[in-house]
């Protein structure tokens, strides 16, 4: 490589010859789009992609991509066109947080739509608006709150900040009607409202606008408006706006000499006060902004002599005076300009038959205007476009007719046009000094326009990225079952093994306990709960509901969750009504269905809410009395595993879990609501579950706690206002976090705890997995949004089961019952077996349990070998 650099740099003539022999040597050595231009480095980028939005962050389609620091944002569109924002870490391509439409930001707000941040008929990705400098910066989104149940329209909508760092609402701004994100810079955001029209169902309105400034750096605080004008670009202390008589909004894709209407103009205010600088009415009869930085403007005009051809030109901010024009050919579109992170402004312009590059440094006193672009037959070109500038390189793509059809052609020059590389792997759509984000050249088989990250280098290959650890080995999961159990509307294919005829309706849960299947169900006769021989398939007890053995009276409550106690987990907790109307629990040998002990509640709070079994010798019932449609009583109370016998009373505390010693509750003041998703814990504790006290407290370390998950002494799992922390349940110290919102846990965190962040609740295939993984005292959070995760998600001991996304897939089980086939993935998402008939609930060490579908649908459960 040295000996060709400096061939190089002794023959200049040579230079076109052999960077392009270079080039291609290298791109065959799989080094990627590699070419050298005249007394400079190599520049090259990885073949590899780091991050694919559409395998990694589940995107169809993204509409705004960017980089910050050590970070890079990218919102995109999923599921129906709803908006997904994510924050990931731009050197392994890891998500740090990430917000979907609907999800809350804070204890009211959630995120708003795709088409208020850019326009529905723009096809093309946005830079995100971002405020702050440095490591202190935020991304402003729109949000809403909803109104009533039932009621369409939202109570509120506004425009809100949100932490880069954690994604916590740092500031929100009502607005009057629903707004659209324009421009933000270091301490001022722009935002246009307009009015909804007369009979409008849009939500984007179709009324006269109203443009805001706000204060970025205290709290969003309007600083100014203006009726009537697009105020939608910021360049230094100056503000850009247009005036639009026709339906127009900012980023709509066409902007050229024969869709502006006339009187369409551009003007100009300060950007903290909105005072007028200029106005360019009666110096143009149209003209439209195309891109600013500090103390420059480019724009597209019309002169007032309609003979006259429209042109580009460039204004200084602060006057309006034109500083610099180019005549376009008559009807053609306006320059495609871009500004780097440096404030660098480039256009390509159409100079006759050819092209020529324009740049614009912040602050500079004039227009440097470059040669032809070097190294290009730009005769046979019918377009070039800027698409991204940084770090000195300018990233443009360009059209040239070949073999009668376009040919697209994607290159790097300097800011002199000097060719830096070519042959880029895609559309720059992004751009960092060290990396780019690029569309993918063949979109996907769903019609998913994908967006990938590459690394970028000058003199050399790019750095390969940090590798995950190598995969763990696929659960071995015989084929064919050695036995199914459906219930009465399944229908699926046949997979060999013997059909159970037990004929259930619903299918709620199922374990492995005591070395029997234990499975719960609805029948025609009402709940019951079996136990099978896991190997056969052979009944061998089943309690139901109409009364069961040794004095057990009819369930208290439908078993959907079946909670077992003791440290063999064998001991199956049954709840039930006694004589005389009160309830009780009752110990059953998951293995042989005896009946080990029964035991009634005593006084205090009366109706039983659930049970919550642990792998000590303890359990938990959580008891409530009800009062004008709230909880108006409520304690915890801990029993013997063994015997039934309470041993401890905690008042206004409800059980979440035992593990590591210690009882995990919640605590609330009545009354409250009585729903499943009520209201967040006033605190969380650990108590010593035989004495109470208290080993451990949040005490207000998070905002609106709620507890997701207690996986015996491994973890705890708290939801809150910021995000999902991983607590050590001995002592409460936080081990991981993640700014994501995160619970409906499943798995023990042996070593995976597997839950779902985002979807607007049970069952909405919007949300996607969390991979908590704990080893000891340290654990590790990993959002994979790449991965759809419906409700038919479960994790099971180091294995992801999730129904299988491919739309082959897809399409090929419409017919019949079921999400089946399903994927197994490791802890990384990375998929290790398809074609699985269900999801993994239960196994030990000679049996797999798979459920597809269900509770509260068709449903069926098979039983594998392991092995």
């Amino acid at each position: 490589m040295k000996k060709v650099q400096e061939a190089l740099r002794r023959h200049p003539r040579r230079t076109a010859i052999a960077a392009a022999a270079l080039a291609l040597a290298l791109v065959a050595a799989g080094l990627g789009a590699v070419l050298l231009r005249p007394g400079g480095p190599a520049l090259s980028v990885s073949p590899e992609a780091y991050l694919d939005t559409g395998r990694d962050l589940g995107m169809q389609r993204v509409i705004a991509a960017g980089f910050r620091g050590d970070s890079a944002v990218v919102m995109g569109t999923f599921g129906n066109e709803r908006l997904r924002l994510a924050v990931v870490d731009a050197d392994s391509g890891e998500p740090r947080w990430v917000r979907d439409t609907g999800t809350l930001l804070d204890a009211d707000a959630a995120l708003s739509h795709a088409d208020l941040v850019v326009p529905p008929s723009s096809r093309e990705v946005a830079a995100p608006v971002l405020t702050g400098s440095g490591d202190d910066w935020s991304v402003i989104v729109p949000y809403f709150v909803s109104g009533q149940e039932g009621d369409t329209d939202p109570e509120e909508q506004g425009v809100a900040a949100l932490s880069g760092s954690d994604g916590s609402v740092r500031w929100k701004r009502e607005t009057t009607g629903p707004p659209r994100v324009l421009d933000g810079a270091e301490e001022t955001v722009l935002v246009g409202v307009r009015a909804p029209g007369e009979g409008s169902e849009e939500r984007t309105g179709e009324g006269k606008v109203t443009s805001l400034a706000l204060d970025a750096a205290d709290g969003g605080k309007a600083l100014w408006k203006h009726e009537g004008i697009w105020v939608h670009r910021l360049a230094g202390d100056t503000a850009l706006g247009e005036f639009a008589p026709e339906d127009w909004i900012p980023g709509d894709p066409a902007l050229n000499a024969d869709m502006l209407a006339e009187g369409h103009r551009s003007l100009a205010f300060d950007a903290r006060t909105g005072r007028p600088k200029w106005d360019l009415d009666g110096a143009f009869s149209r003209s439209g902004v195309v891109e600013a930085t500090e103390g420059w403007a480019v724009l597209y005009a019309v002169p007032e002599n309609g003979w006259l051809p429209a042109r580009t030109a460039v204004v200084d901010t602060d006057t309006g005076e034109e500083a610099f024009s180019l005549r376009s050919r008559l009807g053609t579109e306006p320059p495609g300009c871009a500004v780097g992170e440096d404030g660098l402004l480039v256009c390509v312009h159409e100079a006759g038959d050819t092209f020529e590059l324009i740049s614009v440094a912040p602050g500079e006193p004039g227009v440097q205007r470059s040669a032809e672009i070097a190294g290009l037959d730009t005769d046979s070109m019918s377009s070039v476009r800027v698409q991204a500038v940084s770090g000195g390189r300018i990233h443009l793509a360009g059209s040239r007719w070949s073999e009668g059809e376009d040919e697209e052609k994607r290159f790097a020059v300097d800011r002199f046009g000097a060719l830096l590389a070519e042959d880029l792997p895609g559309e720059v759509v992004a751009a960092a000094p060290d990396r780019v984000a690029v569309t993918a050249v063949l979109a996907g088989e769903d019609g998913a326009e994908p967006v990938e990250f590459r690394r970028t280098a000058e003199g050399g290959t790019p750095p390969a990225p940090e590798s995950d650890p190598a995969a763990v080995e696929a659960l071995p999961i015989g084929q064919a079952p050695r036995f199914a159990l459906s219930t009465s509307a399944f229908d699926g294919p046949a997979l060999g093994g013997t059909e159970l005829d037990t004929d259930p309706y619903d299918l709620h849960d199922a374990a492995l306990a005591g070395g029997s299947l234990v499975y719960s169900a609805e029948t025609g006769d009402g709940s019951v709960i079996s136990g099978l021989d896991p190997d056969t398939g052979k009944e061998r007890w089943t309690l139901g509901d109409v009364g069961g053995p040794d004095g057990i009276g009819y369930f208290r409550l439908d078993p959907e969750e079946l909670p077992f106690a003791g440290a063999d987990g064998g001991t199956l907790l049954v709840p039930h009504s006694l004589d005389g109307g009160r309830d009780g629990v009752s110990g059953v040998s998951a293995e042989d269905g005896r009946l080990l002990w029964t035991e009634p509640f005593g006084g205090g709070a009366g109706s039983l809410d659930h049970l919550i079994g642990s792998e000590e010798d303890l359990f938990a019932a959580y008891r409530t009395d009800i009062g004008d449609s709230s909880v108006t009583a409520a304690r915890t109370e801990v029993r013997e595993a063994d015997s039934g016998r309470l041993v401890h009373t905690e008042e206004d505390a409800e059980a979440a879990g035992i593990g590591g010693g210690v009882l995990v509750v919640e605590r609330r003041t009545p009354p409250y609501d009585p729903a499943p998703a009520g209201p967040p814990a006033d605190d969380v504790a650990g108590v010593d579950p035989r004495t109470g006290e208290e080993r451990w407290s949040l005490d207000g370390r998070y905002e609106r706690p709620r507890v997701a998950a207690v996986a015996g002494d491994r973890a705890v799992l708290v939801e809150h206002g910021g995000g999902t922390a991983v607590l050590d349940p001995a002592t409460g110290e936080e081990i991981a976090a993640t700014a994501t919102r995160a619970d409906r846990c499943s798995g023990t965190a042996e070593p995976l705890l597997v839950c779902r962040a985002g979807g607007n609740g049970t069952g909405d295939g919007s949300a996607f997995p969390v991979v908590v993984e704990v080893g000891g005292d340290r654990a590790s959070i990993r959002l994979l949004p790449g991965i759809p995760a419906p409700e038919r998600l479960s994790g099971l001991e180091r294995w992801l089961f999730a129904p299988d996304p491919d739309p082959l897939e897809r399409e090929a089980a419409a017919d019949r019952s079921g999400e089946a086939p399903y994927l197994m993935h490791d802890a990384y998402g990375r998929p290790l077996r398809d074609g699985l008939p269900g999801r993994a609930v239960a196994a030990d060490d000679e049996h797999v349990v798979l459920l597809d579908g269900g509770p509260d649908g068709p449903a069926r459960l098979t039983v594998h070998r392991r092995g």
